[in-house]
Protein backbone atom coordinates (compact mmCIF):
# COMPACT_ATOMS: atom_id res chain seq x y z
CA UNK A 1 0.00 0.00 0.00
CA UNK A 2 1.49 3.57 -0.78
CA UNK A 3 2.39 5.98 1.81
CA UNK A 4 -0.71 7.82 0.07
CA UNK A 5 -3.23 5.65 0.44
CA UNK A 6 -2.11 5.25 3.78
CA UNK A 7 -2.83 8.74 4.96
CA UNK A 8 -5.91 8.77 3.16
CA UNK A 9 -6.89 5.71 5.20
CA UNK A 10 -6.15 7.38 8.26
CA UNK A 11 -8.09 10.03 7.23
CA UNK A 12 -11.25 7.88 7.06
CA UNK A 13 -10.43 6.34 9.93
CA UNK A 14 -9.66 9.45 11.61
CA UNK A 15 -13.61 10.90 10.92
CA UNK A 16 -14.58 7.83 12.10
CA UNK A 17 -13.55 7.62 14.96
CA UNK A 18 -14.81 11.02 15.75
CA UNK A 19 -17.99 10.92 13.83
CA UNK A 20 -20.27 13.36 16.07
CA UNK A 21 -17.54 16.15 15.34
CA UNK A 22 -17.25 14.84 11.34
CA UNK A 23 -21.05 15.10 11.02
CA UNK A 24 -21.31 18.40 12.32
CA UNK A 25 -18.62 19.36 9.70
CA UNK A 26 -20.51 17.69 7.40
CA UNK A 27 -23.79 19.77 8.38
CA UNK A 28 -21.83 23.36 8.03
CA UNK A 29 -20.64 22.11 4.63
CA UNK A 30 -24.48 20.89 3.54
CA UNK A 31 -26.10 23.90 4.81
CA UNK A 32 -23.61 26.39 3.35
CA UNK A 33 -23.95 24.57 0.07
CA UNK A 34 -27.86 23.84 0.13
CA UNK A 35 -29.40 27.47 -0.35
CA UNK A 36 -26.60 28.60 -2.88
CA UNK A 37 -27.58 25.75 -5.01
CA UNK A 38 -31.14 26.73 -4.51
CA UNK A 39 -30.74 30.71 -5.82
CA UNK A 40 -28.90 29.75 -8.30
CA UNK A 41 -31.29 27.61 -9.62
CA UNK A 42 -34.04 30.05 -9.36
CA UNK A 43 -32.32 33.04 -10.94
CA UNK A 44 -31.63 30.76 -13.67
CA UNK A 45 -35.16 29.36 -13.61
CA UNK A 46 -36.70 32.39 -13.40
CA UNK A 47 -34.18 34.75 -15.41
CA UNK A 48 -33.84 31.80 -17.73
CA UNK A 49 -37.34 31.63 -18.92
CA UNK A 50 -38.32 35.48 -19.03
CA UNK A 51 -35.02 35.29 -21.62
CA UNK A 52 -36.28 31.94 -23.25
CA UNK A 53 -39.86 34.10 -23.46
CA UNK A 54 -38.27 37.42 -24.80
CA UNK A 55 -36.32 35.44 -27.83
CA UNK A 56 -38.94 33.46 -28.25
CA UNK A 57 -39.79 35.08 -31.27
CA UNK A 58 -37.37 36.68 -34.02
CA UNK A 59 -39.34 40.14 -33.32
CA UNK A 60 -38.14 40.74 -30.26
CA UNK A 61 -34.45 41.22 -31.56
CA UNK A 62 -36.05 43.68 -34.15
CA UNK A 63 -35.98 47.35 -34.31
CA UNK A 64 -38.29 49.50 -36.40
CA UNK A 65 -37.01 52.76 -37.91
CA UNK A 66 -38.94 55.84 -36.78
CA UNK A 67 -40.08 58.15 -39.68
CA UNK A 68 -38.46 58.08 -43.23
CA UNK A 69 -34.92 58.05 -42.88
CA UNK A 70 -32.07 58.20 -45.32
CA UNK A 71 -30.84 55.18 -45.98
CA UNK A 72 -27.91 54.32 -48.28
CA UNK A 73 -26.95 51.01 -49.94
CA UNK A 74 -23.05 51.53 -48.14
CA UNK A 75 -24.97 52.48 -44.66
CA UNK A 76 -26.95 48.76 -45.25
CA UNK A 77 -23.47 47.47 -45.97
CA UNK A 78 -21.98 48.69 -42.80
CA UNK A 79 -24.61 47.32 -40.75
CA UNK A 80 -24.21 43.83 -42.17
CA UNK A 81 -20.62 43.74 -41.44
CA UNK A 82 -21.30 44.25 -37.62
CA UNK A 83 -21.41 41.65 -35.34
CA UNK A 84 -23.89 42.76 -33.22
CA UNK A 85 -26.32 42.64 -36.71
CA UNK A 86 -27.78 39.76 -37.52
CA UNK A 87 -30.26 40.91 -40.36
CA UNK A 88 -30.85 43.74 -42.12
CA UNK A 89 -32.46 44.87 -45.66
CA UNK A 90 -33.45 48.39 -47.30
CA UNK A 91 -37.17 49.48 -46.89
CA UNK A 92 -39.60 51.30 -48.69
CA UNK A 93 -41.86 54.15 -48.03
CA UNK A 94 -44.57 52.41 -46.47
CA UNK A 95 -47.23 53.93 -48.51
CA UNK A 96 -46.04 51.93 -51.66
CA UNK A 97 -45.60 48.36 -49.40
CA UNK A 98 -48.84 47.82 -49.76
CA UNK A 99 -51.07 45.33 -52.32
CA UNK A 100 -54.20 42.63 -52.30
CA UNK A 101 -53.68 39.14 -52.48
CA UNK A 102 -56.03 36.95 -54.18
CA UNK A 103 -57.26 33.29 -54.52
CA UNK A 104 -60.35 31.55 -56.01
CA UNK A 105 -61.82 31.68 -52.61
CA UNK A 106 -61.17 35.10 -52.20
CA UNK A 107 -59.06 38.40 -51.46
CA UNK A 108 -57.11 40.00 -48.34
CA UNK A 109 -55.36 43.00 -48.12
CA UNK A 110 -51.41 43.05 -47.16
CA UNK A 111 -48.48 44.67 -46.31
CA UNK A 112 -45.68 44.03 -48.36
CA UNK A 113 -42.12 43.28 -46.14
CA UNK A 114 -38.63 43.15 -47.83
CA UNK A 115 -36.67 40.01 -46.80
CA UNK A 116 -33.25 38.63 -48.36
CA UNK A 117 -30.43 35.55 -47.11
CA UNK A 118 -30.98 35.04 -43.37
CA UNK A 119 -34.38 36.42 -42.77
CA UNK A 120 -34.94 35.23 -39.13
CA UNK A 121 -37.92 34.94 -39.88
CA UNK A 122 -37.72 32.35 -42.73
CA UNK A 123 -34.87 31.38 -44.90
CA UNK A 124 -35.38 33.26 -48.50
CA UNK A 125 -38.30 32.28 -50.94
CA UNK A 126 -36.83 30.43 -53.81
CA UNK A 127 -37.15 32.19 -57.40
CA UNK A 128 -40.18 33.96 -57.00
CA UNK A 129 -41.74 32.94 -54.26
CA UNK A 130 -43.20 34.38 -51.40
CA UNK A 131 -43.67 33.84 -47.49
CA UNK A 132 -47.01 34.76 -45.79
CA UNK A 133 -47.80 35.89 -42.05
CA UNK A 134 -49.85 33.06 -40.33
CA UNK A 135 -52.70 35.78 -40.15
CA UNK A 136 -52.93 36.29 -43.98
CA UNK A 137 -52.80 32.82 -44.76
CA UNK A 138 -55.85 32.14 -42.60
CA UNK A 139 -57.94 34.60 -44.33
CA UNK A 140 -57.37 33.32 -47.35
CA UNK A 141 -57.00 29.74 -46.68
CA UNK A 142 -53.67 29.69 -48.28
CA UNK A 143 -51.07 26.66 -48.17
CA UNK A 144 -47.43 26.24 -48.95
CA UNK A 145 -46.86 25.57 -52.64
CA UNK A 146 -50.02 27.18 -53.67
CA UNK A 147 -50.38 29.93 -56.33
CA UNK A 148 -51.59 33.05 -55.36
CA UNK A 149 -52.04 36.24 -56.89
CA UNK A 150 -50.40 39.41 -56.31
CA UNK A 151 -52.05 42.72 -57.33
CA UNK A 152 -50.66 45.87 -57.13
CA UNK A 153 -52.69 49.03 -58.36
CA UNK A 154 -51.33 52.42 -59.36
CA UNK A 155 -53.14 55.63 -60.45
CA UNK A 156 -51.81 57.40 -63.25
CA UNK A 157 -51.35 61.52 -63.03
CA UNK A 158 -54.95 61.61 -65.63
CA UNK A 159 -56.58 59.47 -63.07
CA UNK A 160 -56.85 56.57 -64.33
CA UNK A 161 -56.61 53.29 -62.28
CA UNK A 162 -53.79 50.86 -63.52
CA UNK A 163 -53.43 47.19 -61.97
CA UNK A 164 -50.82 44.53 -62.59
CA UNK A 165 -51.39 40.94 -61.79
CA UNK A 166 -48.38 38.79 -60.70
CA UNK A 167 -49.21 35.36 -60.10
CA UNK A 168 -46.37 33.67 -57.31
CA UNK A 169 -46.06 30.69 -55.14
CA UNK A 170 -46.37 30.30 -51.58
CA UNK A 171 -43.38 29.10 -50.53
CA UNK A 172 -43.91 29.16 -47.00
CA UNK A 173 -45.71 30.34 -43.98
CA UNK A 174 -44.75 31.94 -40.86
CA UNK A 175 -45.89 29.97 -37.77
CA UNK A 176 -48.18 31.39 -35.67
CA UNK A 177 -47.00 34.10 -33.48
CA UNK A 178 -44.34 35.35 -35.63
CA UNK A 179 -46.15 38.33 -36.88
CA UNK A 180 -49.66 39.50 -35.63
CA UNK A 181 -50.20 41.50 -39.27
CA UNK A 182 -51.45 40.53 -42.36
CA UNK A 183 -48.05 40.50 -44.48
CA UNK A 184 -46.02 38.96 -47.35
CA UNK A 185 -42.66 38.71 -47.25
CA UNK A 186 -40.55 39.25 -50.68
CA UNK A 187 -37.34 39.97 -52.43
CA UNK A 188 -36.37 43.51 -51.52
CA UNK A 189 -35.63 44.27 -55.24
CA UNK A 190 -39.46 43.49 -55.96
CA UNK A 191 -40.67 45.70 -53.47
CA UNK A 192 -38.71 48.53 -55.20
CA UNK A 193 -40.31 47.89 -57.83
CA UNK A 194 -43.49 48.35 -56.92
CA UNK A 195 -42.59 51.24 -55.13
CA UNK A 196 -41.18 52.92 -58.83
CA UNK A 197 -44.64 51.52 -60.29
CA UNK A 198 -46.28 53.79 -58.23
CA UNK A 199 -44.53 56.69 -58.13
CA UNK A 200 -42.77 56.77 -61.31
CA UNK A 201 -45.13 57.53 -64.15
CA UNK A 202 -42.66 57.51 -66.62
CA UNK A 203 -42.62 53.98 -66.48
CA UNK A 204 -44.74 51.96 -68.68
CA UNK A 205 -45.21 48.64 -66.65
CA UNK A 206 -44.50 46.49 -63.86
CA UNK A 207 -41.78 45.03 -65.92
CA UNK A 208 -40.08 47.75 -66.82
CA UNK A 209 -40.10 49.20 -63.00
CA UNK A 210 -38.59 45.87 -61.78
CA UNK A 211 -35.20 46.38 -64.53
CA UNK A 212 -35.00 49.82 -63.18
CA UNK A 213 -35.39 48.60 -59.65
CA UNK A 214 -32.68 45.73 -60.35
CA UNK A 215 -30.07 48.25 -62.18
CA UNK A 216 -30.91 51.14 -59.44
CA UNK A 217 -30.96 48.59 -56.17
CA UNK A 218 -27.61 49.60 -54.95
CA UNK A 219 -27.76 53.59 -55.44
CA UNK A 220 -31.18 54.51 -54.27
CA UNK A 221 -32.14 56.16 -51.21
CA UNK A 222 -34.02 54.28 -49.22
CA UNK A 223 -36.80 55.67 -46.41
CA UNK A 224 -36.32 52.90 -43.44
CA UNK A 225 -34.74 49.54 -43.02
CA UNK A 226 -35.90 46.34 -41.88
CA UNK A 227 -33.19 45.04 -39.22
CA UNK A 228 -32.58 42.36 -36.13
CA UNK A 229 -29.68 41.97 -33.66
CA UNK A 230 -27.74 39.14 -33.45
CA UNK A 231 -29.25 38.75 -29.78
CA UNK A 232 -31.68 40.74 -27.11
CA UNK A 233 -28.23 41.82 -25.87
CA UNK A 234 -27.39 43.35 -28.62
CA UNK A 235 -30.43 45.94 -29.00
CA UNK A 236 -28.89 48.64 -26.89
CA UNK A 237 -25.58 48.46 -29.44
CA UNK A 238 -27.25 48.20 -32.48
CA UNK A 239 -29.89 51.23 -31.00
CA UNK A 240 -26.74 53.28 -30.90
CA UNK A 241 -24.85 52.66 -34.17
CA UNK A 242 -28.01 53.74 -35.59
CA UNK A 243 -29.26 56.77 -33.82
CA UNK A 244 -25.20 57.42 -35.34
CA UNK A 245 -26.29 57.43 -38.40
CA UNK A 246 -29.53 59.38 -37.73
CA UNK A 247 -31.67 56.58 -37.89
CA UNK A 248 -34.32 56.32 -34.25
CA UNK A 249 -35.75 53.34 -33.14
CA UNK A 250 -38.44 51.75 -31.82
CA UNK A 251 -37.65 47.71 -29.82
CA UNK A 252 -38.21 46.11 -27.14
CA UNK A 253 -35.13 47.13 -25.38
CA UNK A 254 -36.65 48.01 -22.46
CA UNK A 255 -37.98 44.37 -21.79
CA UNK A 256 -34.61 42.88 -22.52
CA UNK A 257 -33.01 45.93 -20.15
CA UNK A 258 -35.24 44.31 -17.60
CA UNK A 259 -34.19 40.83 -17.78
CA UNK A 260 -30.70 42.10 -17.68
CA UNK A 261 -30.95 44.11 -14.94
CA UNK A 262 -32.64 41.01 -12.91
CA UNK A 263 -29.94 39.07 -13.71
CA UNK A 264 -27.52 41.22 -12.56
CA UNK A 265 -29.14 42.15 -9.74
CA UNK A 266 -29.70 38.54 -8.67
CA UNK A 267 -26.29 37.82 -9.70
CA UNK A 268 -24.96 40.16 -7.40
CA UNK A 269 -26.94 39.00 -4.59
CA UNK A 270 -25.88 35.49 -5.08
CA UNK A 271 -22.10 36.98 -5.44
CA UNK A 272 -22.63 38.73 -2.19
CA UNK A 273 -24.48 35.14 0.04
CA UNK A 274 -21.80 32.59 -1.83
CA UNK A 275 -18.88 35.43 -0.31
CA UNK A 276 -20.35 35.06 3.61
CA UNK A 277 -21.05 31.23 3.53
CA UNK A 278 -17.56 30.64 1.84
CA UNK A 279 -16.22 32.91 5.23
CA UNK A 280 -18.40 31.26 7.27
CA UNK A 281 -17.58 27.93 5.89
CA UNK A 282 -13.94 29.08 6.16
CA UNK A 283 -13.88 29.77 9.36
CA UNK A 284 -15.73 26.91 10.37
CA UNK A 285 -13.78 24.58 9.25
CA UNK A 286 -10.34 25.82 10.15
CA UNK A 287 -11.73 26.56 14.02
CA UNK A 288 -12.35 22.85 13.15
CA UNK A 289 -9.18 21.72 11.97
CA UNK A 290 -7.13 23.90 14.26
CA UNK A 291 -8.72 21.85 17.19
CA UNK A 292 -8.16 18.51 15.75
CA UNK A 293 -4.53 19.38 15.44
CA UNK A 294 -4.62 20.20 19.34
CA UNK A 295 -6.29 17.50 20.07
CA UNK A 296 -4.18 14.62 17.38
CA UNK A 297 -0.82 15.96 18.64
CA UNK A 298 0.48 13.29 20.39
CA UNK A 299 -1.00 10.62 17.84
CA UNK A 300 0.90 13.31 14.96
CA UNK A 301 4.11 12.64 16.99
CA UNK A 302 3.65 9.22 16.47
CA UNK A 303 3.12 9.32 13.20
CA UNK A 304 6.17 11.45 12.94
CA UNK A 305 8.02 9.16 15.09
CA UNK A 306 7.22 6.00 13.04
CA UNK A 307 8.57 7.65 9.26
CA UNK A 308 5.81 10.16 7.97
CA UNK A 309 7.66 13.30 7.04
CA UNK A 310 6.37 16.91 7.61
CA UNK A 311 4.86 17.03 3.77
CA UNK A 312 3.24 13.53 4.41
CA UNK A 313 1.67 14.76 7.40
CA UNK A 314 0.24 17.98 6.15
CA UNK A 315 -1.64 15.98 4.11
CA UNK A 316 -3.75 14.76 6.81
CA UNK A 317 -5.85 17.94 7.23
CA UNK A 318 -6.06 17.79 3.60
CA UNK A 319 -7.82 14.75 3.19
CA UNK A 320 -10.18 14.95 6.17
CA UNK A 321 -11.10 18.85 4.45
CA UNK A 322 -11.66 16.39 1.44
CA UNK A 323 -13.51 14.15 2.72
CA UNK A 324 -15.98 16.00 4.54
CA UNK A 325 -16.72 18.46 1.51
CA UNK A 326 -17.54 15.96 -0.83
CA UNK A 327 -19.85 14.40 1.57
CA UNK A 328 -21.37 17.46 2.73
CA UNK A 329 -21.79 18.32 -0.62
CA UNK A 330 -23.58 15.02 -1.32
CA UNK A 331 -26.07 15.95 1.36
CA UNK A 332 -26.59 19.68 -0.25
CA UNK A 333 -27.17 18.19 -3.59
CA UNK A 334 -29.84 15.78 -2.39
CA UNK A 335 -31.11 18.85 -0.35
CA UNK A 336 -31.18 21.14 -3.46
CA UNK A 337 -32.76 18.76 -5.34
CA UNK A 338 -35.77 18.18 -2.94
CA UNK A 339 -35.94 22.16 -2.57
CA UNK A 340 -36.42 22.57 -6.57
CA UNK A 341 -38.90 19.56 -6.76
CA UNK A 342 -40.74 21.83 -3.99
CA UNK A 343 -40.51 24.98 -5.48
CA UNK A 344 -41.45 24.33 -8.61
CA UNK A 345 -44.24 22.06 -7.74
CA UNK A 346 -45.93 24.87 -5.01
CA UNK A 347 -45.03 27.97 -7.54
CA UNK A 348 -45.13 27.28 -11.02
CA UNK A 349 -47.59 29.23 -12.59
CA UNK A 350 -47.86 31.41 -10.23
CA UNK A 351 -45.85 34.54 -10.87
CA UNK A 352 -46.27 35.88 -14.45
CA UNK A 353 -47.68 33.03 -16.15
CA UNK A 354 -43.88 31.09 -15.32
CA UNK A 355 -44.34 27.58 -16.10
CA UNK A 356 -40.47 26.62 -14.69
CA UNK A 357 -39.53 28.96 -11.20
CA UNK A 358 -36.19 26.69 -10.21
CA UNK A 359 -33.82 25.07 -13.20
CA UNK A 360 -31.17 22.98 -11.08
CA UNK A 361 -28.33 21.43 -13.21
CA UNK A 362 -25.27 19.97 -12.72
CA UNK A 363 -23.44 23.32 -13.44
CA UNK A 364 -24.58 24.40 -10.20
CA UNK A 365 -23.43 21.67 -8.31
CA UNK A 366 -20.26 22.14 -9.70
CA UNK A 367 -19.95 26.00 -9.16
CA UNK A 368 -21.05 25.66 -5.22
CA UNK A 369 -19.00 22.42 -5.08
CA UNK A 370 -15.60 24.40 -6.48
CA UNK A 371 -16.60 27.37 -4.29
CA UNK A 372 -16.66 24.82 -1.12
CA UNK A 373 -13.71 23.01 -2.00
CA UNK A 374 -11.69 26.59 -2.09
CA UNK A 375 -13.36 27.24 1.67
CA UNK A 376 -12.37 23.94 2.69
CA UNK A 377 -8.96 23.77 0.98
CA UNK A 378 -8.02 27.85 2.81
CA UNK A 379 -9.16 25.92 6.01
CA UNK A 380 -7.37 22.86 5.88
CA UNK A 381 -3.80 24.45 4.97
CA UNK A 382 -4.39 26.25 8.47
CA UNK A 383 -4.99 22.65 9.69
CA UNK A 384 -1.78 21.58 7.29
CA UNK A 385 0.27 24.34 9.18
CA UNK A 386 -0.25 23.73 12.80
CA UNK A 387 0.20 19.80 11.71
CA UNK A 388 3.79 20.28 10.25
CA UNK A 389 5.21 22.01 13.17
CA UNK A 390 4.97 18.45 15.41
CA UNK A 391 7.71 16.34 15.62
CA UNK A 392 8.67 13.43 16.87
CA UNK A 393 9.92 14.53 20.36
CA UNK A 394 6.06 15.43 20.71
CA UNK A 395 5.65 11.89 20.71
CA UNK A 396 8.26 11.31 23.56
CA UNK A 397 7.44 13.91 25.72
CA UNK A 398 3.67 12.52 25.77
CA UNK A 399 5.10 9.12 26.56
CA UNK A 400 7.38 10.05 29.45
CA UNK A 401 4.30 11.96 31.67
Amino acid sequence: MSRLAVILRLAVRDLVDEWPNAACLVVVVAAAAAPLLLLLAIRDGVVGQMRAELTRFPASRELVSIGQPRVTWPMIVGLQRRPEVDFVVPRTRLLAASAVIEVPFGRSAVDLVPTGPGDPLINRPKGDGIVLSDQAARIIRARPGQTVTLIISRTRPNGERQTVQLPTRVSAILPPGQSSRQIVLLDAQYLVATEIYREDETVADFDAALTLAKATFKTRVYSGLRIYARSVDDLAAVRTMLLALGIETDSRLEEARLVQRLDQSLGTIIAVLATVAASGLAVSLAAAQWGWVERRRSDLGYLRLIGLDRSELMLLPLFIGLIVTIVGMGIATGLGVLGHLAVNSLFAGMLGGLATISALSPGHVAQVGLLAGVASLLASILGSLAARRIGPAVALREQTR
